[in-house]
């Protein structure tokens, strides 16, 4: 990370609902870049519509988040 000079960078990671993805899963990521030099927080979303909607707005700027598939 030093190397890439973006060590000690803020990086959000976005999460939807807990049931599409597992809050511990969420945690871990964000302890994983942590671990890796970075300064990781969670941005939780309480419905999947308004994950999507944010994340698939490029002025939103979503640096890390789960993308999932859904059985219809």
């Amino acid at each position: 990370m030093a190397a890439s000079g973006t060590k000690g960078m803020a990086i959000t990671v976005w999460a939807g609902p807990g049931e599409v993805v597992p809050p511990a899963s969420e945690r871990y990521v964000v302890s994983v870049l942590d671990r890796l030099g970075y300064a990781a927080h969670l941005k939780s979303f309480a419905t999947i519509t308004d994950y999507a909607s944010m994340v698939a707005d490029s002025r939103n700027r979503a640096q890390a988040g789960f993308a999932f598939w859904i059985a219809d």
